[in-house]
């Protein structure tokens, strides 16, 4: 929901699942909240009058009351921001949050395998010899960065600094630059 730069990544791809879920930023991230969405045609197969049909499965916050007024007012900014007199996919696509110059200056630092951008979401793989999610070689970088007030997902050797859609360019510009000045000095 927003995380990749428009509303649903079906945008990307041209085409309408027949079922979505979605999370976390329904609720611009204050609340749990999930919702899963179906065509008429998957909803049809589980409406009937027998328990014996039902989709017998619900998300843990699914029509939380909170969860549910925090989701509609964010959907409401959602809508007023990045949709409202739009008519096409690019005009929909929400602003680059990471500046591409610096994404690719930190691909090609000696510590870093790859680094790549989407929407609001920032991925650093390190390159290290310790592959997969039991590799430490994000420990470092991670703890720099919360002591700066930065804080991210390690995955293994994957590093992901996610914003939201309402986050500023200058913030972003801001993390990006730490981090990379971060790589640098921990290069050698």
């Amino acid at each position: 929901f927003y995380r990749l730069g428009v509303e649903s990544t079906s945008r990307y791809l041209g085409i309408q699942p027949d079922i979505g879920c979605y999370g976390k930023l329904l609720t611009g991230g204050a609340v749990p909240m999930g919702v899963t969405l179906a065509s008429e045609d998957v909803f049809g197969c589980f409406l009937h009058d027998e328990k014996k049909f039902a989709l017998l499965h619900g998300h843990s916050y699914t029509a939380n009351p909170i969860g549910c007024a925090a989701a509609d007012l964010t959907c409401q900014k959602y809508h007023d921001t990045f949709v409202r007199d739009h008519d096409d996919i690019t005009s929909l696509m929400v602003d680059r949050y990471w500046d591409e110059d610096i994404v690719r200056m930190i691909s090609h630092l000696p510590r870093v395998k790859s680094a790549i951008s989407l929407g609001t979401v920032l991925s650093v793989e390190m390159a290290a010899e310790d592959k997969g999610y039991a590799s430490s070689a994000t420990s470092g970088i991670v703890k720099k960065l919360n002591e700066s007030g930065i804080y991210c997902r390690p995955l293994g050797n994957v590093l992901y600094l996610m914003c939201t859609p309402f986050t500023s360019k200058s913030t972003c510009y801001n993390i990006l630059n730490k981090l990379c000045t971060l790589l640098q000095e921990t290069a050698h």
